[in-house]
């Protein structure tokens, strides 16, 4: 996945403060780059984007009729192209892709009497979509609660995003995570 542009922070710099039990700013840009590690973090630990942002998925898997989604929710598919013989991209016709349950398990489908033009050997299909919730109060509780915890054993621990290894996840925000990780049915069919 291929993320196009920088998404929106899920918790404000307050919360994590708080978290953190900072009441000065003094740390605000180490609290700030921490929060934007932990969500990128956490969202790929639970495949599950939160803030909304644009996409691109490199489809390796040819002539499917149903292709689901490496992460959820998926808001919206803005186009579908396959790589033309000559090399060039070339978009389906809107409405030749359905998203079907974007929120929960979302899953392409190629409309009824749609069939794939001719595409270079071997090339990927490439799918761009807007994924994440569109709604901030839809963030999922344990997911914001994990991103709350792992900036605060970083900040506690005297880490910083880049520093290398980071140490272990703590058991109460893999638990979190788990709870809500995505489990992409199958890939194909």
């Amino acid at each position: 996945m291929l993320a196009q542009g920088v998404a929106a922070l899920p918790l404000s710099l307050e919360a994590v403060r708080r978290a953190t039990r900072q009441d000065f700013g003094d740390d605000d840009v180490l609290l700030e780059a921490c929060l934007r590690a932990a969500t990128g973090f956490v969202e790929t630990a639970a495949r599950r984007a939160l803030a909304p942002r644009a996409v691109t998925f490199m489809a390796e898997e040819t002539g499917w009729r149903v292709w689901w989604a490496p992460v959820a929710p998926v808001i919206s598919v803005t186009q579908v192209a396959v790589m033309a013989p000559d090399g060039a991209w070339a978009a389906l016709p809107e409405g030749a892709v359905r998203l079907l349950n974007g929120a929960e398990e979302p899953r392409l489908a190629l409309a009824e009497g749609v069939a794939w033009p001719a595409r270079l050997p071997g090339s990927p299909i490439r799918i761009s979509a807007e994924v994440g919730h569109a709604d901030p109060e839809a963030f999922p509780a344990q997911l914001l609660q994990a991103i709350q915890l792992v900036v605060r054993d970083w900040y506690l621990a005297g880490l910083e995003p880049g520093d290398g290894d980071l140490p272990a996840l703590q058991f109460g925000a893999k638990l979190l995570i788990n709870q809500l990780r995505y489990r992409r049915p199958q890939v194909c069919a």
